[in-house]
């Protein structure tokens, strides 16, 4: 009987792998990039010992429909300490302008369409991204302030999570 339940846990859970989705924070949106399929969000996860799996966790953005987040071919387990960069679905890895500049260790993933929200985020106007879950509770929020320069991303400088 013991070994039925201990199957049974380790089948419903994703992989074994502790989710302790509160530890995610948003840590930088790119939402006026120079050209092309740039925009981009980044998490982090300031868990000390647990991995997160991020497969078919979400980004909304602003009032849009919200958009999944896919393999990119490095998998979708994020470790503790470590940054995931979440590209535009045609972003081009391999010949894009992030090439060379995402460091080795953060994890690679993209949205399953071709740009956050309906047509990108907004350059102009001051906008709300929401972090969901796969079930699609809300992990974290962000505000970003539409008023920086071109190629200039909204990047917190402390990680900690937004109240």
């Amino acid at each position: 009987m013991l070994k039925k339940l201990l199957l049974i846990f380790f089948l419903l859970s994703p992989l074994g792998i502790p989710q302790s989705d509160s530890t995610l924070i948003l840590s930088e949106i790119m939402f006026y990039p120079q050209t092309g399929p740039n925009e981009f969000v980044e998490l982090y996860n300031y868990s000390e010992t647990e991995s997160i799996d991020i497969n078919s966790f979400k980004i909304k953005y602003s009032t849009s429909n919200a958009d999944l987040i896919i393999d990119a071919g490095e998998g979708t387990i994020l470790p503790p300490k470590t940054f995931a960069i979440i590209l535009e679905g045609d972003y081009p890895i391999g010949s894009g302008i992030y090439d060379g500049l995402i460091p080795a260790e953060a994890l690679i993933v993209k949205i399953s369409d071709n740009s956050f929200g309906t047509s990108g985020m907004s350059n102009t106007e001051n906008r709300q991204i929401w972090l969901l879950s796969a079930v699609d509770d809300t992990l974290e929020s962000y505000f970003y302030s539409a008023n920086n320069v071109q190629s200039r991303s909204d990047e917190k400088e402390v990680m900690i999570k937004d109240s």
